[in-house]
């Protein structure tokens, strides 16, 4: 316990009508980490109801931002508060927890800025959103010099020390390929992790709208 509370690992968790699994969510992530901080993103159900019995921290946002705007928010208490590292998870219990300690073992032994879950959208996943992750793959191995499988992940870990290379605008489901574009324009090291998925719901997040326009903004990522 002495040893994790002085790393200073930080959960964030971005929220946006996720009252269904956002408390069973916050309770596997304690289990894990130092501080869970969830930030509501505007949500029309009983998620900032549910945040603020639950979570460590709550911020909530009178309006819907967008799910970069909602973890710039979480970024920026985490690194007021002095967080040495951070961890991002999703609302939709997708995400199995209990790999937190595999991802800060690998951001340290890698000596890695940026672990970053692939879930290698398998079988299970419908041909369109395979194809899609196919597309932003390759598009960014060919833009910004790296194999990943999953650009598209919201389960990774972050060396706080390097957040300002990081940063990004998107204010959408853009945000976790802008990470990776920074990341690798500043030279900093990612490496990734096999994850397990669980879609309890219906597909979400990425659209084939999100796919072209985060096609679009890599381009204009690299001038």
């Amino acid at each position: 316990m002495e040893n994790k509370q002085e790393k200073k690992i930080y959960a964030i968790i971005p929220a946006y009508n996720e009252e269904k699994y956002l408390a069973e969510v916050i309770a596997d992530v304690k289990k894990h980490v130092d501080l869970v901080i969830v930030v509501d993103d505007g949500s029309s159900d009983t998620t900032c109801e549910i945040a603020k019995k639950h979570a460590d921290v709550f911020l909530c946002h009178p309006i819907n931002g967008g799910k970069g705007v909602a973890l710039k928010t979480g970024f920026l208490f985490a690194q007021k508060k002095g967080a040495k590292i951070v961890i991002t998870i999703d609302a939709d219990l997708q995400h199995d927890a209990k790999k937190i300690p595999e991802f800060i073992e690998l951001l340290e032994k890698s000596e890695a800025d940026i672990v970053i879950g692939s879930r290698g959208l398998g079988s299970s996943a419908p041909i369109v959103y395979r194809f899609g992750n196919f597309v932003l793959n390759t598009t960014f191995r060919i833009l910004y010099g790296q194999k990943i499988t999953d650009t598209q992940s919201g389960y990774r870990a972050f060396k706080m020390a390097s957040y300002a290379k990081f940063a990004w605008n998107s204010s959408g489901y853009d945000v976790e390929t802008e990470m990776l574009t920074n990341a690798r324009k500043h030279g900093l090291r990612l490496v990734e992790l096999p994850i397990a998925t669980k879609y309890h719901n219906s597909y979400k997040g990425t659209t084939i709208f999100d796919g072209v326009k985060i096609f679009c903004k890599m381009l204009l990522w690299r001038v």
